[in-house]
């Protein structure tokens, strides 16, 4: 490829590139142009969220219940072993409303599933009102 080509698709790529770049802060400036909302337009009352996203850590504080899945017989004399991660959807009740696997072995999959279906939680409060809460629990199989 001669130097000229070369310089004239260099000259090209960073036209895009800067091009793009302008477009993407004429935007952020025309965004933050916006007046903020004022105070009259938001609700008078904090409300609760519909779902709250919690850490593994938060999760094991709301065990009430811990359920160890069991060891299935077929995963035992393959001498199986590893880690399944599920999430948990918790209802305002602190009842498990479902559960979904997240990564695990599929041998030891159905274990943690039904671990985790049986196991039970307090209720998460936000602001002293019970909310949906959804996170994620790892088992250790076998325990």
């Amino acid at each position: 490829m001669s130097t000229k080509r070369r310089l004239k698709r260099t000259v090209l790529s960073a036209a895009l590139w800067f091009g793009a770049l302008g477009s993407c802060v004429s935007a952020l400036a025309q965004d933050s142009a916006k007046p903020p909302e004022s105070p009259a337009s938001q609700p008078a009352e904090a409300t609760a969220p519909a779902r709250v996203q919690l850490s593994q850590k938060e999760m094991k504080k709301l065990f009430v219940k811990r359920v160890k899945p069991e060891y299935p017989p077929l995963a035992e004399q393959a001498r199986i072993v590893g880690r399944c991660m599920v999430r948990v959807v918790i209802g305002a009740d602190g009842n498990v409303r479902s559960v979904a696997l997240v990564y695990g072995h599929p041998i030891l999959a159905p274990a943690a599933v039904r671990a985790a279906q049986e196991s039970k939680y307090r209720p998460y409060l936000v602001n002293g009102q019970p909310v949906e809460a959804e996170g994620e629990v790892e088992y250790h199989i076998p325990y």
